[in-house]
């Protein structure tokens, strides 16, 4: 009969357990990984794009217009203002009711379907390229200042509920969509660098007009 030894199996008791334990923590720093510490977000400057040059109210019955496509747009390709709300509007005018959406009137203070076929047709009219950001398999890009932000040039980006210009680095809207630097981009139109066409120059907030 072998005899038994209590300390040889208190010691493989004891292996065991720390064995459990590094499986344990592997596994909990899977579940719960660091977070990682957020970027410096994008610089902002004030920019209407030409609305209040154009001789458009700046607000809707007391509400602030949902023009961020046609402000974007017009930031981030140079052109009037005025030229760009009034091509989106035609569009929206025409395009046909869906299941989710009625027929709707010519406006784009009442946002935009930039998923419709005559909005990408638009798009691409004016010289801009489509780069998706959001999806399986893909980086997350945000709108900050690092290594996996947004690149150089004219962008119009796609956000949650909202479109926003960045030229070259600097966010030009009405106001800052920033959110510290963790807002996600969906996806951007990127414009060709301006050649005969005036860039969009920084506008003045109302509250600094006279």
């Amino acid at each position: 009969m072998t005899d038994f030894n209590a300390d040889s199996f208190d010691m493989e008791r004891l292996r065991l357990a720390l064995q459990q334990h590094r499986r344990d923590r592997r596994y909990w720093r899977r579940l719960h990984p660091k977070p990682e510490p957020l970027p410096l977000p994008l610089p902002f400057v004030y920019d209407d794009g030409g609305r209040a040059a154009a001789g458009f109210a700046a607000t809707m019955n007391g509400a602030s217009p949902r023009d961020c496509a046609a402000r974007s747009i017009a930031i981030a390709s140079g052109r009037p203002y005025a030229a760009v709300y009034a091509a989106l509007a035609a569009g929206t005018g025409t395009q046909r009711a869906s299941r989710l959406c009625g027929k709707r009137e010519p406006t784009a203070c009442e946002g935009i379907n930039t998923h419709r076929k005559w909005f990408k047709e638009y798009m691409r009219a004016l010289g801009a390229v489509w780069t998706p950001t959001f999806g399986h398999g893909k980086r997350t890009v945000r709108l900050c200042v690092d290594a996996y932000g947004l690149p150089p040039g004219r962008l119009a980006v796609y956000v949650r509920h909202h479109v926003t210009a960045v030229i070259d680095g600097v966010i030009h809207d009405t106001h800052d969509p920033n959110r510290g630097g963790a807002r996600c981009v969906y996806g951007f139109w990127s414009f060709p660098e301006q050649g005969s066409i005036g860039t969009s120059a920084q506008r003045t907030p109302p509250s600094e007009q006279h």
